[in-house]
């Protein structure tokens, strides 16, 4: 089972550990937070040295930051042959299809049920409603499709309710994220203002490091939290059957693989 290790800034590298063969670096939910081209550099220059892996994440974009990413990911080819590349935006999909690169299927795109509710009410669904509460949400025709266009890996939230990869076809793999489980996002952030009364700036981030704030509602049981733009909520626990599944790569955020031992 490979094991990554996922940052959004170069600050974070220092939770690096040779249990790690692969390093997540970009932010997938955020179209203001994408790092500088330097800061790229720095990042191949760190996966050289360590000899270990490289995977950037873009997130949603429009057709600026398609142009942005699209001059990163060049730079990119360059230090590292066949990066990995995960894709959450069908614009950045056209992008890199002809590049030499490999292709991921990102968690924005992936359609799994991510309601941390259904795990409390799970059993009383009749079996066909169990079924796809666990599946990812891709039909049969996507599917095919994503093969046929070389990408083989898709990433997935944990969600607390497990996952059905029965139906899926050998020609994916699977990537897993511990422990923050994407729920839903909005292009609004509170965090992204001026000064108060000089309204949004949507060029990019004045912030270096997005807040984590705990949400209260009292209709959901487990915590909620706001990273930025997006709501997640927390799932730590693996699930039962995944040594017999193609979940191939468990992708921690941050600190949680050494908070966990």
């Amino acid at each position: 089972m490979e094991q990554a290790l996922q940052i959004n800034e170069l600050s974070e590298l220092k939770l690096w550990h040779p249990q790690y063969t692969r390093l997540y670096f970009g932010n997938e939910f955020c179209n203001w937070r994408i790092p500088p081209l330097g800061e790229f550099e720095k990042i191949v220059e760190f996966v050289h040295a360590k000899n270990i892996a490289l995977t950037m994440v873009t997130s949603y974009c429009n057709d600026s930051e398609i142009f942005q990413y699209r001059q990163i990911i060049e730079h990119i080819i360059q230090g590292c042959p066949e990066p990995e590349i995960i894709i959450n935006d069908w614009g950045m999909y056209r992008v890199c299809r002809d590049l030499p690169l490999k292709m991921a299927l990102g968690r924005l795109l992936v359609k799994q049920k991510r309601d941390p509710r259904i795990a409390e009410f799970i059993g009383t669904f009749p079996a066909q409603a169990r079924k796809r509460v666990r599946d990812i949400g891709l039909n049969k025709s996507l599917l095919n499709f994503l093969h046929q266009e070389n990408v083989k890996r898709i990433e997935l939230d944990n969600v607390s309710q497990g996952l059905d990869l029965t139906d899926i076809n050998n020609g994916f793999n699977f990537s897993l994220h511990i422990p923050f489980v994407y729920i839903t996002l909005s292009r609004y952030c509170k965090f992204n203002m001026k000064r108060p009364g000089e309204g949004l700036r949507f060029s990019s981030c004045i912030n270096k490091r997005c807040a984590t704030i705990e949400i209260f509602n009292k209709n959901i049981k487990s915590p909620i939290f706001m990273r930025g733009n997006a709501l997640f909520y927390k799932n730590y626990s693996l699930p039962e059957d995944i040594k017999h599944s193609r979940i191939d790569r468990i992708v921690y955020a941050g600190d949680t693989h050494n908070n966990q031992h």
